[in-house]
């Protein structure tokens, strides 16, 4: 584990230093006019599953979380994945991570149950009431091999709102890209290594959108833990923080999903 505070700017700050990006797809970078950005003025709607809350860097931070969960399981929901989401997006910087944009307002739809998986059901009721927070961005770190028309069809919320909509490609290759990261108003995210490449097991096929760093990407796990994470959930959040960053720069408001991916990937790619 870093001995000092984690950054979790710097895979993308390294990308624009070092000039790193896929030769053939849009690569997420660092931009100088986000330098001073916070995420003021800028929110985002989260899709996940429960959250350390009392992580001492969400203390303070613009955290709304709603449990969509509909099983009454005795098992303790898993929080790695959601906390890992949140602080790389919003920790405050007080302890031990400091995310990408701390100023944002994340609105997180808890849906995942102790099994590691989401009923399709929640999924429908946490993505409904996320599209009433009214997010500039939606970030879905998540992804099954089945298509579901109720998913899309509340998907079609966001996609009506010129709302980007960065979904995680999946993890899974040779295999498909998930769903709903292959659903057409999803903007599909892939992730690269150190190099600019694929990784390995990232689902590629029929298509990604753009792509940002996957590999070792440091954040919290739990309140007293931070771990890092691999693979394209970890590349939708950067992703989504670089998006919550570009709208503060801009001074907030309802940038359209097009101005908002051009300006991630923006300059060089």
């Amino acid at each position: 584990m870093p001995h000092s505070l984690i950054d979790a700017r710097e895979p993308l700050w390294r990308l624009a230093r070092e000039r790193i990006a896929h030769p053939d797809l849009p690569t997420v970078t660092w931009r100088a006019i986000w330098d001073t950005a916070e995420g003021i003025g800028a929110s985002a709607g989260v899709l996940d599953g429960a959250v350390a809350v009392e992580h001492p860097d969400l203390v303070g931070a613009k955290l709304t979380v709603r449990r969509y969960v509909s099983a009454t399981a005795l098992a303790p929901l898993d929080v790695a994945h959601a906390t890992h989401t949140v602080t790389t997006l919003v920790g405050q910087g007080a302890a031990r991570v400091r995310g990408i944009a701390p100023g944002a307002h994340l609105f997180v739809a808890s849906v995942v149950g102790p099994d590691g998986t989401a009923d399709s059901g929640d999924v429908v009721a946490g993505l409904r009431w996320l599209a009433t927070c009214e997010p500039t961005i939606l970030v879905i770190p998540l992804g099954n091999a089945h298509d579901d028309p109720d998913i899309t069809d509340a998907l079609a919320l966001f996609a009506q709102r010129d709302i980007p909509i960065f979904v995680a490609a999946g993890n899974s290759y040779p295999a498909s890209v998930q769903f709903p990261a292959r659903d057409a108003s999803a903007i599909a995210t892939g992730a690269i290594d150190e190099r600019g490449e694929l990784l390995m097991s990232c689902c590629r096929e029929p298509r990604l959108d753009l792509v940002a760093p996957g590999m070792r990407i440091w954040a919290a796990i739990a309140a007293d833990r931070e771990q890092p994470g691999n693979g394209t959930s970890t590349a939708c959040t950067l992703t989504a923080g670089a998006a919550l960053l570009a709208v503060s720069a801009a001074g907030g408001g309802r940038p359209s999903r097009d101005s908002i991916v051009a300006s991630v990937c923006a300059p060089g790619t």
